[in-house]
């Protein structure tokens, strides 16, 4: 049996439990404004970052994997603050509509479309 293919962003890593919902929201949110930070997104959850929400804000936390100061400030510099206006932007409004129950996170696996 062929495996059916993603049509839509998902968390590409699904074994980091706890955060799957927030990172398939926020990177659904990324890939209708902005392929490129789609995929810078993509690449630091690639690597094992994470996301909370607490408080009614959106926290950001690199992965175990960018433990090394200079590396952590190459990405910034190259990935991050290029786009800083639409990634606080996209995050505000995240948290802002998780806040107020404007979004409901699902699990894409049991929804049938």
């Amino acid at each position: 049996m062929e495996q059916k293919k993603k049509q839509h962003p998902h968390d590409p890593r699904e074994d980091l439990i706890g955060d799957n919902d927030l990172w398939k929201e926020l990177l659904k949110r990324f890939w209708k404004l902005n392929k490129q930070v789609y995929y810078n997104f993509h690449g630091l959850r690639c690597g094992g970052s994470h996301l909370k929400l607490i408080d009614g804000n959106l926290e950001f936390s690199f992965g175990d994997t960018f433990e090394n100061d200079k590396i952590l400030n190459e990405i910034k510099k190259k990935y991050l603050d290029p786009h800083k206006d639409i990634i606080q932007i996209v995050m505000k409004k995240l948290a802002k509509d998780l806040s107020s129950d404007r979004v409901t996170l699902f699990d894409e696996e049991k929804v049938p479309f």
